[in-house]
């Protein structure tokens, strides 16, 4: 194999199938390849899937068009120019994984499975996500999960191979461990978008500048992706939580601040995953802030949550209608109080509510992508 000075190829593993050249309109591999800016985003989200899943290292891969062979585009392996798996192109296995430091080949340590994700745009293969842990059932127990985020990988890379902005590449694989962290699995993905849809509706009401009602309707399709380390049975729970059980969903916005602190530019994404359970009159958690010491974002996310909330069917309560969850916003009820709510995004609510229910009805846009 010949040394390089940059991510230029990957010797193995064959792809099994010969990738087809980029169709009229598609940018060139190569111009991904070179987005630095891409690149290290990627890199920063690789090394959160490996931190909170518990895995040795995870990396994204391009097929080369035409050739049976896979270019790597991020990895998790600080220093790494190369992955070699011993693998098939998809699936799940026994085997071992390299870096080249310096032309050597390094066998990584620890690593005694290795899984890779296909990242697919419909029939189109636009990538892989390959994983490595410590055996094959550490990475069987979190298939749905990588599925989730190879699926978020797709959608940054077909924006980019058509030349479109890959937006906020980090916080867009995020979302798919976030969308993985749902309950309610069916509806996960129409939940996370509708939510983030909702905030920026209020944030527009609130004649927020563009650039921050695009900010917080980012940071509102990631604000529970804590829930990822919350068990799964109290996600699930059908009936009253205790309250060893409510203390430890209470914790999914620590989890979820964690899972987003030190990544750059994602300060309002953090404070939001932390504080969209802060009530205006000092009644949420964590912390029980008060009025104007909650994020602005937060405040608006937290309305537009309970909105979706209402809406929506869960495992404890049945959907209700739109005409039922404005009242309750508006007049409260035995869970819900308008004292809960800053006032101004309560006026907001009721300039846009009919905006609200128009997106929840049309279902749209379930598939990752933006309106």
């Amino acid at each position: 194999m010949k040394e390089a000075g940059s991510r230029e190829e990957l010797a193995t593993p064959s792809l099994g199938y010969a990738v087809p050249p980029e169709p009229p309109g598609h940018r060139p591999f190569s111009d991904v390849i070179s987005d630095h800016g891409l690149t290290a985003a990627l890199d920063a989200a690789c090394g959160v899937v490996v931190r909170e899943l518990g895995l040795r290292l995870a990396w994204i891969a391009l097929p080369e068009p035409g050739l049976e062979r896979v270019i790597p585009l991020a990895c998790s392996e600080p220093g790494a120019r190369y992955l070699v798996p011993e693998m098939a192109a998809e699936g799940l296995g026994p085997s071992r994984a390299y870096h080249l430091r310096c032309g050597h080949l390094t066998e990584l340590p620890g690593v005694k499975a290795l899984g890779a994700f296909p990242a697919r745009a419909g029939p189109k293969t636009l990538g892989l996500l390959g994983v490595g842990a410590e055996g094959p059932d550490v990475l069987a127990a979190r298939r749905d999960i990588l599925e989730a985020v190879a699926q978020q990988v797709a959608v940054i890379l077909e924006r980019r191979l058509r030349g479109r902005e890959a937006g906020d590449a980090f916080l867009c694989v995020i979302e798919g461990l976030a969308r993985a962290a749902e309950a309610n699995e069916e509806d996960a993905a129409r939940h996370i978008v509708r939510v983030g849809e909702y905030a920026a509706e209020l944030a527009r009401a609130l004649n927020l500048p563009n650039r921050e009602v695009q900010t917080i309707r980012l940071a509102a399709r990631v604000h529970d992706v804590g829930k990822l380390h919350v068990p799964r049975e109290i996600l699930l729970k059908p009936g009253p939580l205790s309250e060893a059980e409510r203390i430890e969903m209470q914790r999914h916005t620590l989890y979820g601040a964690r899972i987003l602190a030190g990544a750059p530019g994602l300060a309002v994404a953090r404070q939001t995953a932390l504080f969209h359970h802060e009530c205006w009159d000092g009644s949420g958690y964590p912390y029980g802030l008060q009025g104007e010491k909650i994020p602005l974002p937060a405040r608006i996310v937290r309305l537009a949550d309970v909105y979706d909330a209402l809406r929506s069917s869960r495992v404890y309560k049945p959907p209700l209608d739109h005409a039922t969850a404005y009242r309750i916003i508006l007049e409260g009820d035995e869970r819900t109080r308008p004292t809960q709510f800053d006032p101004r995004v309560l006026k907001a609510f009721r300039q846009v509510a009919g905006r609200l229910a128009e997106i929840f009805e049309s279902g749209w846009p379930w598939h990752g992508e933006e309106p």
